[in-house]
């Protein structure tokens, strides 16, 4: 799967429609906010829109532990999923460990 695959997998978590007004990192300065298609999205670069992800996972009653490069996902002191990537940015464990997540929660939502 590729960034953009992950990236509509994400969209779809989060339910977000064909266009969706969102922050844009590249143009702050303007206070511009810019209409994207899901081919565009950029949760894999940006903290503000990946904490959407996180936050969404804690909503529906999951434990979301980052440190440094690690991740941990758990429910009722059960592990869901540990993501580790070595020699990487946190950001890219966290968007790594959301993806995870989300094919595992779509695969054993009830």
């Amino acid at each position: 799967m590729n960034t953009t695959e992950k990236n509509i997998l994400i969209a779809d978590f989060l339910e977000i429609q064909k266009l969706k007004q969102l922050y844009c990192p590249i143009c702050p300065t303007t206070g511009i906010t810019l209409f994207l298609e899901k081919e565009n999205l950029i949760f894999h670069l940006d903290w503000n829109w990946l904490i959407e992800v996180v936050e969404k996972i804690e909503i529906l009653g999951f434990y979301f532990e980052i440190k440094r490069n690690w991740v941990k996902i758990t429910k009722n002191k059960e592990i869901i999923l540990v993501r580790w990537e070595d020699d990487r940015k946190k950001i890219e464990a966290v968007y790594n460990a959301c993806v995870d997540f989300v094919n595992w929660y779509n695969e054993n939502k009830a």
